[in-house]
């Protein structure tokens, strides 16, 4: 069975997960299942994270470990 996973990126965070949404009206970037994050303070991995992206900075708002 193939795997399947999305990867975003946004200044010095990346994110891979099974599900990435963006709703640039919102400046909202959601990942769920397996989500595991990149950025200048490190690896992470949680089962869901919820980030608000906005004048280069993404702010963590919510995970789900």
């Amino acid at each position: 069975m193939a795997c399947k996973h999305e990867f975003a990126t946004y200044n010095t965070l990346s994110v891979r997960a099974d599900d990435i949404t963006y709703d640039p009206r919102e400046s909202i970037l959601e990942a769920h299942g397996n989500v595991e994050t990149q950025d200048e303070s490190g690896a992470h991995r949680a089962h869901s994270m919820i980030f608000f992206v906005h004048d280069g900075q993404a702010i963590l708002t919510h995970q789900d470990r």
